[in-house]
């Protein structure tokens, strides 16, 4: 987990409960919730694609996702973070987009 001063912690069972205790209060008032995730060190493929081309392995078959979704780090900039508005209908049509295209959501999100 990346703290706001940039230093990464092991995410520690209660750390994971503190998050978990933070988004339930969020989604009581109700907010939306997001959790942000890097990767420092993609695979070449990745690291050097710009978005031309031909589209790395990794990211057009589904088998391979869970190796790009590996390593990452929770970004914490206030411990959790949450909107009161709903999606507006681009951000859907987004989101949409995304899971056509092999992301993952929690249920519900679609």
């Amino acid at each position: 987990m990346r703290l706001p001063s940039g230093q990464d912690v092991p995410l520690t069972a209660a750390l994971r409960a503190a998050l978990a205790r933070c988004v339930g209060e969020l989604a009581e008032r109700p907010l939306r919730t997001i959790g942000l995730a890097v990767r420092d060190h993609l695979p070449r493929a990745l690291a050097t694609w710009d978005g031309e081309g031909a589209t790395p392995k990794s990211l057009a078959d589904p088998a391979a996702f869970a190796g790009v979704e590996s390593d990452l780090t929770w970004v914490v900039s206030a411990q959790c973070a949450g909107s009161a508005q709903a999606p507006h209908p681009p951000a859907r049509c987004h989101l949409q987009q995304a899971l056509a295209a092999g992301a993952r959501s929690r249920p519900g999100l679609e």
